[in-house]
């Protein structure tokens, strides 16, 4: 399947036409492949709804383009009022607030994140130690029952 998309990437590249047509023919199969197979793993659920977006990607397209109108109509109205009246809805002072909030949500969010990552990181470091600490362990063990083994077949 992955041949599939690298050759219906390739051909888009060049007729794009080609590729809707493919992508049209290949949906079904997009759909149906999973019931067949019965995936059970997340890389496998991920895999083929990549598939059935590829697929379903020219009859989005389609829709996009019908739906536009209706959006850019409903945004315009906005951005008339705006301009009759003539007045900037948020003055400086206002602005100048957004932004340092803006800039504080971003640091806090800074924060939280490194936070993560040291504790993570403390707990990898943790982890390291303890799986270092067992394979020693194992290691003198076995020795312990190699020289038992080696004394129990001299007697």
């Amino acid at each position: 399947m992955t041949f599939v998309l690298i050759a219906c990437l390739s051909l888009y590249l060049f007729d794009k036409k080609a590729v809707r047509i493919i992508q049209a023919c290949l949906l079904p199969a997009f759909i149906v492949l999973p019931a067949l197979f019965r995936l059970k793993t997340t890389e496998g659920y991920a895999f083929y709804a990549g598939l059935i977006i590829f697929g379903a990607a020219p009859f989005a397209e389609l829709l996009c383009r019908k739906l536009a109108p209706i959006f850019e109509r409903a945004v315009r109205v906005p951005d008339q009022e705006r301009s009759e009246d003539g007045e900037d809805v948020l003055d400086n002072k206002k602005k100048w607030g957004l932004i340092k909030a803006g800039f504080i949500a971003s640091l806090i969010a800074i924060l939280m994140l490194l936070a993560a990552v040291l504790t993570l990181n403390s707990k990898v470091n943790n982890m390291y130690r303890f799986t270092t600490e067992q394979q020693s362990t194992i290691q003198e063990q076995q020795k312990e029952i190699d020289e038992l083994k080696e004394e129990a077949g001299k007697k």
